[in-house]
């Protein structure tokens, strides 16, 4: 692995350590709603954990427009992300009426990669009829498109509500389930994306968000959206290079070194503004962590799982 002057800049190029301390290069990305209010793109884009692909809530059913959602999807787009829209499938209601809520919906900020399609609620229908609706939207979707959705669901859903099939199979799948050990649901041997949790926190977005883990390399992912591969980013500020960073809890906890086993050293109040002077990782209760030195004898834990303790400021 790099050394430790070194590690920031792999985070930032790829995201995320492994439960074994080791530098992913999966691609990473955000699903966002209304939700998540306004979100600034451009302090999400200048994280150090910023993701590259974007999945934007558009419409529910027949009956709702999400009204972030313009505003969302071009800021994504203008800060440089991968940004598409998703579609709540509801069984309810029309399988046209609801197809074409979404394409009137979007109108000119229709993005140009495949859209897709969440599925995980059942409104009192049989699995036949989910069935039914669900293949009969993603049909009309990509007809409408030219190109093959995706379908959003977890084997806690899928499984129990729609009856075992082969022609899902088609669709890549973006799935569902928050946790370390990914289950993917009967119908599917492969995934695509993978949300792995709801608890993220990211520079530019006052709330929670939705994390996601790309089926494979940076590179490949721009080769599926059929987008080139950008040119490296300027290097961020570097530990010791007048990098800080905010305190976003209250009384977070001060160490003599990057880890739970060393010395405790009292706390840090929520809010408080300190200089990075090195970066490194560890392992915390078997999740991947990330400390901070913070001056000659201090460290704070910036980041556990995918819950940060501290925002980028520089």
């Amino acid at each position: 692995p790099p050394g430790l002057p070194q590690v920031l800049r792999w985070l930032v190029r790829k995201g995320f350590i492994n439960s074994k301390g080791e530098i992913m290069t999966e691609a990473h990305g955000i699903d966002v709603s209304r939700y998540q209010g306004t979100i600034n793109w451009g302090l999400v884009k200048s994280d150090p954990f910023a993701p590259k692909f974007a999945a934007i809530r558009a419409t529910v059913g027949d009956y709702y427009s999400d009204p972030e959602y313009r505003a969302n999807y071009r800021a994504a787009t203008s800060a440089g992300f991968i940004a598409t829209a998703y579609h709540v499938i509801r069984m309810h209601v029309g399988i046209e009426s609801q197809v074409n809520r979404l394409f009137n919906f979007l109108g000119e900020d229709l993005p140009p990669y495949p859209l897709c399609m969440d599925c995980e609620t059942t409104d009192g229908k049989s699995p036949r009829e989910i069935e039914n609706i669900i293949r009969s939207v993603c049909e009309l979707v990509e007809a409408r498109t030219n190109k093959t959705p995706i379908i959003y669901t977890g084997d806690w859903w899928w499984n129990p509500n729609v009856p075992r099939n082969t022609w899902c199979q088609r669709y890549p799948l973006w799935v569902a389930l928050y946790g370390t050990a990914l289950r993917l649901p009967a119908d599917w041997n492969n995934w695509l994306i993978w949300q792995y949790s709801s608890t993220g926190r990211l520079n530019g977005i006052d709330a929670n968000v939705d994390l996601n883990r790309w089926n494979g390399t940076e590179t490949e992912m721009y080769n599926f959206f059929g987008v080139d591969t950008p040119p490296e980013p300027p290097e961020p500020p570097q530990p010791g290079d007048g990098l800080t960073m905010r305190v976003a809890i209250e009384g977070l906890r001060k160490r003599s070194g990057p880890g739970t086993n060393f010395e405790r050293l009292g706390y840090i109040d929520n809010n408080s503004l300190v200089e990075v002077l090195d970066i490194a990782p560890s392992l915390v209760y078997g999740q991947p962590a990330v400390w901070a030195k913070i001056n000659s004898t201090e460290w704070i834990c910036v980041q556990l799982g995918s819950t940060r303790y501290a925002l980028v400021e520089q």
